[in-house]
């Protein structure tokens, strides 16, 4: 049994991790991306690389960072986070799957895969192609995955511009911080490179040609001020970009039999700060679910609805985190870019106010399958928790 994952971030080693621990032949297609990105992870975020034993991933990432959020006016400390230097973590993670003797296969994949007797997948290699074989799919190339126009979700277009500068202090930090038009993530790391991320709403004047994104992005940072940080004495470094960042839910987390993972299955907005997390728990269940899809045919629609309502609950669960924080900004509520995210995806509560449990019957991961098990649903939790405390059914 051949397995092909299409891409090489935590979402897709992850889930090849998973697979060969099962004992599949799983290889992974893919490329470093070229952004120069400086991104933020939570304990929770580091507990499940250090589970995965990513143990090369985890040296690229720093230690401990004060988390600052200026927000509707205030300043306030948000207590900590991990920085990575999203590339050099990449690398890392490459290094992690050969550690773990899962095959890498450096190149880009062209379209989507097709399906004859067996899979088939076709891949770019600087000047040459070639026509790859499997039997069952991992889609795990992000936003740059092939999505069906019709049936799914998307959140206000939103548009993300980063700029990398040099700066002399050294102090490591991050920070969140609203302006009139969108808001900055600004993460400085130890050897003084400072990232900025300007998200905003798609179309707005200024983001294009690419030219005009340093000067737009030093003007908002010109009137920031945390934790008497000096940003006067800085200049921009390699070229800025910009990128989508509009949230996405495909209608359904499979695809003619291709199995999306991370944000090829469901993409949140970045305020949510949970883009790694998200990826994670969609790469941890989806061994579980294509071992059962395959080993237990009968099972598998249980264990591919068990998985897309997963994925659809972590999507609006997010969604309304997000839609709840960007309503916290008072100051431009009128303006189109707070306006449209402080209503959507819904009204629907993020937490529910009841504090009714119960016992139910729901599929759960269990020993590398999905299986039916009795566990314990709150309003919270509609989909069942197996463990609590460490204790209970399940894995």
């Amino acid at each position: 049994m051949k397995i092909l994952v299409l891409g090489c971030g935590p979402a897709g080693v992850v889930t090849a991790l998973g697979l060969r621990a099962l004992g599949y032949d799983v290889s992974v297609i893919g490329e470093v991306r070229p952004y120069p990105v400086t991104e933020g992870i939570s304990a929770r975020v580091y507990k499940a690389l250090a589970d995965s034993k990513l143990i090369h991933a985890l040296g690229q990432v720093s230690e401990p960072v004060s988390r600052y959020a200026l927000w509707n006016g205030e300043s306030r400390s948000a207590n900590t986070e991990y920085l990575i230097d999203r590339p050099a973590f990449d690398r890392a993670l490459l290094a992690d799957l050969e550690e773990h003797g899962v095959q890498l296969i450096n190149g880009r994949v062209q379209g989507r895969p097709q399906r004859d007797e067996h899979w088939q997948v076709d891949v770019e290699h600087g000047e040459r192609r070639s026509l790859l074989e499997a039997d069952f799919i991992v889609e795990a190339r992000g936003r740059a995955a092939s999505l069906p126009r019709q049936g799914r979700m998307r959140g206000p277009e939103t548009v993300s511009v980063g700029v990398n500068w040099r700066t002399v202090e050294k102090q490591a930090f991050s920070a969140v911080a609203c302006v009139e038009d969108g808001w900055l993530w600004l993460a400085r790391r130890p050897d003084g490179n400072l990232f900025t991320q300007f998200t905003t709403r798609s179309g707005r004047p200024g983001l294009s040609p690419k030219r005009k994104i340093v000067p737009l992005v030093d003007e908002l940072l010109a009137g920031l001020h945390i934790a008497d940080t000096d940003f006067s004495r800085r200049e921009p470094v390699g070229e800025p970009f910009a990128r989508s960042s509009t949230a996405i839910l495909p209608q359904a987390s499979t695809d003619n039999g291709v199995l999306r993972v991370g944000d090829a299955a469901m993409a949140v907005d970045p305020l949510s700060g949970n883009g790694i997390f998200q990826s994670l728990s969609s790469a941890l269940a989806a061994p579980a679910v294509i071992n059962t899809v395959i080993q237990r045919p009968e099972d598998a629609e249980m264990a591919l609805s068990f998985y897309g309502d997963r994925i659809r609950h972590l999507f609006f669960r997010f969604a309304r985190i997000g839609r709840d924080f960007y309503a916290q900004e008072g100051r431009w509520e009128d303006h189109v870019f707070w306006r449209e995210r402080r209503q959507w995806p819904d009204k629907v509560p993020a937490h529910s106010d009841t504090d009714r449990v119960e016992e139910a019957v729901r599929p759960v991961i269990n020993h590398g399958f999905i299986e039916q098990k009795t566990v314990i649903v709150s309003a919270d939790q509609p989909l069942g928790l197996a463990r609590v405390a460490g204790t209970g059914e399940g894995d």
